[in-house]
């Protein structure tokens, strides 16, 4: 159902709506929020995933649990909460 009235501009967040078409298509806000919440997360879990790959490099290089700054080994707590570290927390950056 068309509503009577025009709209000419609307903002909300870093989204336009800048004609009555398109709010006509199908496409709203929400969905825009969603696509960038989704594209968020998708650039999150690649990047874990690459820091998992590394690990995987590194316990095969015979490196795994070796801070790559300082060269001396990371606690285990550090690597229980994060298997994928580089660096001991001295050297987080």
């Amino acid at each position: 159902m068309k509503d009577n009235w025009n709209v000419k501009h609307f903002e909300w967040g870093e989204n336009q709506i800048t004609s009555e078409e398109d709010l006509e298509s199908g496409e709203s806000v929400n969905e825009s929020d969603e696509d960038m919440k989704n594209k968020a997360l998708s650039d999150h879990l690649e990047l874990r995933l690459k820091e998992v790959r590394e690990a995987l490099e590194r316990i095969d290089g015979g490196t795994y649990g070796i801070c790559e700054v300082c060269q001396k080994e990371i606690p285990l707590e550090r690597l229980q909460a994060n298997p994928a570290a580089k660096t001991d927390m001295e050297h987080v950056s």
